[in-house]
């Protein structure tokens, strides 16, 4: 099991990769924990330590930033079987804002069984129909994912 979390807010109009800010889920206190081996992290992509059966549930938490509506606001799961050569979407995870200071919240879960940790990767892109602004922080996960192993593939 392994957590992380975006540690600082950002703001967003159109899509785009979350490369920056990521840190495990520890900061802050000692009741974040782990299990097992650590999943690592590079400019935004993610490797997995070990092959297996992963659970991978992502959220986000946010506002919308501006006036007027937003009709769309995600955030989605990304994941490449060629060292990163193309991605796929595999999880996106949608909200919506009907006026330019409303609170957002979504997610997305996926079961991957990664049989080789050196091609398998994944990362996470958010989209939006207008300017929002993407909450991050340390201890409290606003914008995020787990990284659960069930078992062996």
């Amino acid at each position: 099991i392994d957590s992380w979390v975006v540690t600082a807010s950002y703001d967003i109009s159109g899509s785009a990769d979350i490369t920056a800010n990521w840190a495990r889920h520890v900061a802050g206190g000692s009741q974040f924990g782990d299990i097992g081996d650590d999943m690592t992290e590079s400019s935004g992509v993610f490797t997995f330590p070990k092959t297996g059966i992963y659970m991978v549930h992502h959220t986000m938490s946010g506002r919308a930033d501006g006036t007027g509506g937003r009709s769309y606001i995600g955030m989605r799961q990304y994941y490449s079987t060629n060292s990163g050569g193309s991605y796929t979407t595999t999880s996106s995870g949608y909200s919506s804002a009907s006026s330019g200071t409303d609170h957002f919240v979504g997610s997305g879960t996926v079961f991957y069984d990664v049989t080789d940790v050196s091609t398998h990767r994944i990362k996470f892109n958010v989209e939006t129909s207008s300017s929002c602004k993407f909450f991050g922080n340390a201890t409290n996960k606003n914008t995020g994912v787990t990284f659960i192993r069930l078992g062996d593939t």
